[in-house]
C-alpha cells in the first residue's frame, strides 16, 4: 500500500513544491551530476540484455560512487542530485545497485560487497538531500519514491530497501515518516528461525544493512521492521508516521501497528514498536502543543476505536500510559462543546472535536489499557522523583493504575465545578446537573471499558452477558471505593469502608423498597446494577457537596471536608441512609441530576447486553 502524500499529510505539512535555491554552486553541481547518472542507470534491468551485466559490474558502481560520496557530505549537492534524478531516476539507481548483486549468483562475490556499500551510500545521499532547507526531496518526494521499484513495472519500492535507505541516512522527521510508514505497511514483522541468532532470510548483500548497529542481535532485532524502528526513533519521526492517513482518512499506519494478528507462530513484534507508539505521549509531556504528537494521538485513538480496544499486547502499555497522563481528555472524546472544562488542554480540544460517533473511544482506550500485563506505572499519589523518600512505588496492577487515573480525573471534575453562571455578586456557582452527567459518564465508560477487557480476556465474544456481569461487579466495587474522591487516600478509605459496612445496604432498601421500584430513579434499574447506581448517587451527592454546589444538612455533613460524613455503626448507617434519601428527594435539582445520571448509566449498561456494544463501539 503506497502512501499518497496529497491525501495523508497532516495539515501542518507543506505538500507544495519547495522553492529551492537556484544560485547555489553545490546545488547546480548536483543537478549536473544527476544527468550523467541517469545515463548510467538502465531503464529496465529486469531481464538484462547481452553485455549489460558486464557493463554494470565493471563501470556502474565505479562511476556512481563519487557523486554519492559527495552527496552524503553536502546537503545542497545532494538536494540538486537527488532532486534532479527524481523519484523514478533515484529508484532506478537503487534497483540497479541491488540487482547487480542478485544477478548470476553474485551474492557472495566482491560485487555483492560493493552493492552493500553502494546501498549505504544511496541512503546517506538521500537523507542528506532532505536536510537542505526547502529541499525538493521532501515528504512528497518520498511518497512518490515508495511507488517505484526502479523497473518499468508498476511495482513499489521493496520495503527491505526502504528500511535500508532509512537507516543509512540522516533524514528529517517528515521524510523518515514516509519511508518508515511504507516499511510497516508492506513488510511483515520478523520471524524466529531455528537457526543461529541474527539469521535473516534475505540476500547476503542486504543482510548486514538489516541488522541495526549497536544493538544486540536477536530474533526480533533484525529485518525491515527492526531496522526501520531503530531508524525512525533516531530521526524523531514516530509521531509524523503515526499521523499518516489514507484517502478515506483512515490512520492506516496506526491501525497496522495495533493489529494483534500481526504476530503468531514464528512471527514476533520488535520491542521498539512499543517505543514508537509511546512517542506521541512522551513528546506531549514536554510540549503540549506539538502538532505532530497531537495528530498521532488522534490517529492512535481512532485506530484503537476501530478495533474496540482489541489490540496487540505490545500496544496495550503505550495506550495505558496515554490514559494515565490524559484521562479527562480521553473520557471527553467526541464531546465537542459539551466536553467538561476540566479536560481542557490542546489534546483535550483536539479529541473533543472528533465526530460525536467517536465518543465511545475513551472506553476503548480503557479496554486496551486493562489488558496490559507488564510492569504497572508509578503511583500518581507518590513523589514524581523516584529517588525521593517514598518514590518509585508502583501500582499493584494496571487495573489499579487505570482506576486511580480515573479517580484523579474525577477529583478534577469535583474541584473545577463547573461554573456555568454567577450570582448577583458575580460569584461563580456550580451546576449540579453538569457535574452529575460527567460523573455518570466516567462510570459508564469504565463499565464499557471493563466489559471489553473481560470479553477480550475470555476470548469469547459471544458471551456478552457474562462479560457484562463481570464488568459491573468489578466497576461497582471501584465506584464504592471512589465515593470520597478528592479528599485524600486515607480519608477516602475511611468513608468508603464505613459506607460499605454500614450504609450501602440500608440505602439500597430505601432506594428500591419493593420489586426494584424506586422513588428516586425513574429509569428501570435491574437488580444486578442497583448497587452500582446507588453508589453513583452517593458519589454525585458527595462530589456536589465538596465542589460547593450544594450544602449538606448537619446530619450528613463532615465539617472537616464539607462532604458526606462516615457512618459509625449499623444503626447510624440506617439513619444516614434515611437522611440521604430524604435530602435527595427534597432537593428537586439534585434529584433530577441523580436520576438523569442513573438513566444515562443504565442506558449504556443495557446496551452491553445487546452484544453490539463492545468497549464503546
Amino acid at each position: 500500500m503506497s502512501i499518497d502524500i496529497d491525501v495523508v499529510a497532516p495539515p501542518s505539512w507543506n505538500t507544495q513544491p519547495n522553492q529551492v535555491p537556484t544560485d547555489s554552486d553545490a546545488y547546480s553541481a548536483g543537478k549536473n551530476a544527476a544527468e550523467g547518472l541517469l545515463e548510467l542507470a538502465p531503464v529496465d534491468i529486469k531481464h538484462g540484455e547481452p553485455g549489460e551485466i558486464e557493463f554494470l559490474l565493471s563501470k556502474f558502481s565505479e562511476d556512481v560512487r563519487a557523486p554519492l560520496e559527495r552527496a552524503a557530505q553536502d546537503p545542497e549537492f545532494a538536494a540538486g542530485l537527488i532532486g534532479e534524478l527524481g523519484p523514478e531516476g533515484y529508484a532506478r539507481l537503487v534497483a540497479a545497485t541491488d540487482r547487480t548483486a542478485l544477478l548470476d549468483g553474485l551474492n557472495e562475490s566482491s560485487h555483492g560487497k560493493a552493492a552493500t556499500e553502494m546501498l549505504s551510500l544511496l541512503g546517506q545521499a538521500l537523507g542528506s538531500a532532505t536536510r537542505m532547507p526547502n529541499s525538493p526531496v521532501d515528504a512528497g518526494f518520498m511518497a512518490k519514491l515508495t511507488e517505484n521499484d526502479g523497473f518499468v513495472t508498476d511495482g513499489e519500492l521493496d520495503p527491505e530497501l526502504a528500511a535500508i535507505l532509512l537507516n543509512e541516512g540522516n533524514y528529517t522527521s517528515e521524510t523518515a515518516a514516509m519511508l518508515a510508514g511504507h516499511v510497516f505497511l508492506e513488510a511483515d514483522p520478523p520471524q524466529i528461525y531455528d537457526r543461529p541468532e541474527g539469521y535473516i532470510d534475505t540476500p547476503a548483500h542486504r543482510a548486514s544493512l538489516l541488522t541495526p548497529a549497536d544493538h544486540n542481535v536477536e530474533a526480533d532485532n533484525v529485518g525491515a521492521w527492526a531496522t526501520a524502528s531503530h531508524a525512525l526513533l533516531r530521526h524523531g519521526g514516530a509521531s509524523e508516521m503515526l499521523s499518516l492517513r489514507d484517502s478515506s482518512g483512515n490512520p492506516v499506519v496506526a491501525e497496522r501497528l495495533l493489529d494483534p494478528s500481526l504476530t503468531g507462530g514464528t512471527t514476533v513484534m520488535p520491542a521498539l514498536v512499543g517505543a514508537i507508539l509511546d512517542t506521541p505521549r512522551s513528546n506531549l509531556s514536554t510540549n503540549p502543543n506539538d502538532s505532530a504528537a497531537l495528530s498521532a494521538v488522534e490517529s492512535l485513538v481512532l485506530a484503537n476505536h476501530s478495533r474496540h480496544g482489541d489490540v496487540g499486547e505490545w500496544a496495550r502499555e503505550p495506550l495505558g500510559r496515554l490514559y494515565m497522563d490524559y484521562p479527562g481528555e480521553i473520557l471527553n472524546i467526541g464531546e465537542g462543546r459539551s466536553a467538561f472544562p476540566a479536560a481542557q488542554s490542546p489534546l483535550g480540544e483536539r479529541l473533543a472535536n472528533l465526530p460525536a460517533d467517536k465518543s465511545g473511544a475513551g472506553a476503548d482506550i480503557i479496554t486496551a489499557a486493562l489488558g496490559a500485563d507488564g510492569t504497572p506505572p508509578a503511583r500518581l499519589d507518590g513523589p514524581r522523583d523516584p529517588m525521593a523518600p517514598g518514590g518509585g512505588q508502583r501500582y499493584a496492577s494496571w487495573q489499579e493504575a487505570i482506576y486511580a487515573a480515573t479517580d484523579h480525573y474525577r477529583g478534577q471534575v469535583q474541584s473545577y465545578g463547573p461554573p456555568r453562571d454567577t450570582d448577583v455578586q458575580g460569584t461563580a456557582y456550580v451546576d449540579v446537573e453538569d457535574l452529575a452527567d460527567e460523573v455518570s459518564d466516567i462510570n459508564a465508560e469504565l463499565v464499557q471499558g471493563q466489559f471489553g477487557a473481560h470479553a477480550i480476556a475470555a476470548s469469547d465474544r459471544d458471551d456478552d452477558n457474562a462479560a457484562k456481569q463481570a464488568a459491573i461487579n468489578v466497576v461497582t466495587d471501584y465506584v464504592a471505593l471512589g465515593l470520597g474522591f478528592g479528599a485524600g487516600g486515607g480519608t477516602r478509605a475511611v468513608f468508603a469502608n464505613a459506607y460499605n459496612a454500614h450504609a450501602e445496604g440500608p440505602l439500597l432498601n430505601r432506594f428500591f423498597p419493593i420489586n426494584g421500584a424506586s422513588k428516586v430513579f425513574n429509569a428501570t434499574v435491574p437488580e444486578f446494577a442497583q448497587k452500582l447506581v446507588t453508589d453513583q448517587a452517593v458519589q454525585i451527592v458527595n462530589s456536589a457537596a465538596l465542589s460547593g454546589s450544594i450544602e449538606l444538612p448537619a446530619s450528613l455533613l463532615d465539617p472537616a471536608t464539607s462532604g458526606l460524613r462516615a457512618p459509625t455503626s449499623g444503626a447510624d448507617g440506617a439513619q444516614f441512609a434515611k437522611d440521604l434519601a430524604d435530602y435527595i428527594e427534597s432537593n428537586d435539582a439534585l434529584a433530577e441530576a441523580v436520576d438523569g445520571a442513573a438513566a444515562d448509566l443504565m442506558g449504556r449498561v443495557n446496551a452491553l447486553s445487546t452484544g453490539a456494544y463492545r468497549g464503546g463501539s
